[in-house]
């Protein structure tokens, strides 16, 4: 009788062991299927999932990555070229428009106008390129480059003045077709001259040590 009850004594713990362990097994099994079920059930309920996810993944890459990330410089040169784009289109909208107005003299003046604008605002655009290439250090010592920011605003002033020129050059135009040419061209003129004018203001602000005698040297 003492045989058996030691012997039960031994044969329940293991069993229980056992068990508990087949259990353990079991769940650990049915959770994991319970987390493809749900995993699943999402990419029914949702087909873009997967892709939304590839595309946070790729985006982040994107943030992450130097390459993908524009710089100052870039976003500043692309805006340089929108707006010699933009002069170089009402520029040649100008010129096409010359040569239809009955009236040679004023057509010729729209045109020779109309070439300067354009010549103008790309040497204006360089001006401000080379003052951007100031290091902060510089700046903060002399200042900006105030030698190419007064041939950039002097360049801007002679815009402003010519595109004065063709406002009173519209005016004598007889034909409507040929005037909302010439108004809506002169629009776009002034809108590039003004943004070239808050550009110029921006790269002169700022702390400097000499600067006042930086300007009084370039007469700015």
């Amino acid at each position: 009788m003492k045989f058996i009850t030691i012997l039960l004594a031994l044969f329940f713990p293991v069993v229980a062991l056992a068990v508990q362990n087949q259990y353990g097994q079991a769940t650990q099994t049915t959770q994991a299927q319970n987390q493809n079920t749900n995993q699943n059930q999402a990419q029914t309920n949702n087909p873009e999932t997967g892709d939304m996810v590839q595309t946070q993944d790729q985006t982040q890459a994107r943030v992450q990555s130097p390459t993908a990330s524009e710089t100052p410089l870039q976003v500043k040169d692309q805006l340089s070229q929108r707006r010699g784009n933009a002069v170089a289109e009402a520029a040649q909208n100008l010129v096409q428009a010359s040569y239809k107005i009955s009236n040679t003299g004023v057509g010729d003046q729209i045109r020779t106008i109309a070439q300067t604008q354009l010549q103008d605002t790309n040497r204006v655009n360089q001006s401000i390129d080379k003052a951007e290439q100031r290091t902060s250090f510089a700046k903060f010592f002399i200042g900006p480059n105030y030698k190419e920011l007064k041939n950039a605003r002097q360049l801007r002033e002679q815009n402003r003045q010519q595109i004065m020129q063709l406002e009173q050059l519209a005016l004598q135009l007889t034909n409507e077709s040929e005037e909302t040419t010439i108004v809506n061209a002169i629009a776009t003129l002034q809108a590039e001259n003004s943004s070239l004018g808050g550009q110029i203001d921006e790269l002169s602000k700022g702390f400097c040590l000499f600067g006042w005698l930086n300007r009084w040297i370039n007469g700015y």
